[in-house]
């Protein structure tokens, strides 16, 4: 195993065993590595063996009482994928990430769907910030679906108020999904997403060839993406687990009854819930979660149509920006827009944050 030079896309870039190229644990990052704790962690129903928690306590956090940034990766993803931000935010405040269960080094154990439901994985975030906030105060960042399960835990209209709401005083998302999946789209999704696990595997090695050089790489990144971020956005590919990919699948897809959403992806009740300030960025060429999202998140959140009238000065700050393509679903670690995203949360901390 050996540490490659920095590059663009490149930093602190591990080399696996060529037996286990990807193997999550040996090709960990350094600043993650060296700032992460495995545990065990028992919830209301679950109990999962081994979750690996990175967590980083800034050096002046108590003189300056810098909030605790919590990160919590999207659908497939996992910490590894926030390695880029983080390097860039470290000295900016402390700073939690998770291996979601089944996700980067932690591992898929309980197997049973129900673990991997959406509000299991907002009751198991919100049960690991409030064992590591201290005293500290907490600023929320959720890239993809991510954001949802972080809009649940700040949300003041939720039917399950989250341990950790009371001292939650931001909301930073990146490509945040919006609008809720109607009744018969969701029903659609949890049926497919219980098909045999075989089939989604031949349908991704199909894709996969070529290895980074693949469509499987290639449709996530700018035209002219060079061989460094190719083969990171490979590895992150060949990391996500099938049957946790179903699983989170299933349980994003609300479930309705007479109607309404009784649970899964979060609705407009709950976004309107977030009366904090909140910080969204989106990318231009991101067709998964588009940029559209941002009038319908505002409307949502604020009760606004779009950023033309002036704000509401009883209201908390409500910043949105959407980055020009080739900025996409991947903008947290793209080397075009990893820097921008940064310093927008920077400013956003600055700003809005720590100004109080």
């Amino acid at each position: 195993m050996s540490v490659s030079l920095s590059a663009p896309g490149n930093e602190d870039w591990v080399e696996g065993n060529p037996s286990r190229p990807h193997d999550p644990d040996e090709t960990d990052y350094k600043l993650l590595r060296e700032n992460s704790v495995i545990k065990s962690y028992t919830t209301s129903q679950f109990t999962y063996s081994s979750i690996r928690v990175v967590y980083r306590r800034h050096p002046e956090a108590d003189q300056r009482s810098l909030p605790l940034l919590v990160l919590v990766h999207g659908l497939g993803g996992s910490a590894a994928q926030i390695h880029s931000l983080l390097t860039r935010l470290k000295d900016t405040t402390s700073f939690l990430a998770i291996d979601l269960p089944g996700c980067g080094r932690s591992k898929f154990d309980p197997e049973a769907w129900g673990a991997y439901s959406f509000e299991s994985l907002v009751e198991i975030v919100d049960i690991i910030a409030s064992e590591f906030r201290q005293d500290d105060k907490i600023v929320l960042h959720g890239q993809s679906m991510g954001s949802a399960i972080c809009a649940q835990l700040a949300s003041r209209t939720s039917p399950n108020p989250s341990r950790i709401r009371d001292h939650v005083v931001g909301y930073i998302a990146t490509c945040p999904p919006a609008k809720q999946l109607p009744p018969a789209a969701s029903w659609i999704i949890k049926m497919l997403s219980c098909l045999p696990s075989w089939v989604f595997d031949v349908a991704s090695l199909w894709d996969a060839r070529g290895g980074p050089e693949s469509y499987s790489v290639t449709q996530w990144l700018e035209p002219d993406a060079g061989f460094h971020i190719k083969r990171v956005q490979h590895r992150y590919n060949m990391q996500t687990r099938t049957p946790v990919w179903q699983r989170f699948i299933y349980g994003i897809a609300p479930t309705f009854e007479n109607g309404r959403a009784t649970a899964g992806q979060p609705g407009a009740d709950i976004w309107a819930g977030v009366d904090v300030p909140v910080l969204l960025i989106f990318g231009e060429a991101d067709h998964i979660t588009p940029p559209a999202n941002l009038d319908i998140l505002r409307e949502y959140i604020r009760g606004e149509t779009d950023s033309s009238g002036q704000p509401d000065a009883g209201k908390p700050a409500f910043r949105g920006f959407v980055l020009p393509a080739p900025a996409n679903h991947c903008l947290i670690y793209l080397p075009s827009t990893v820097d921008v995203v940064a310093r927008h949360i920077q400013n956003f901390l600055q700003e809005e944050i720590l100004k109080s």
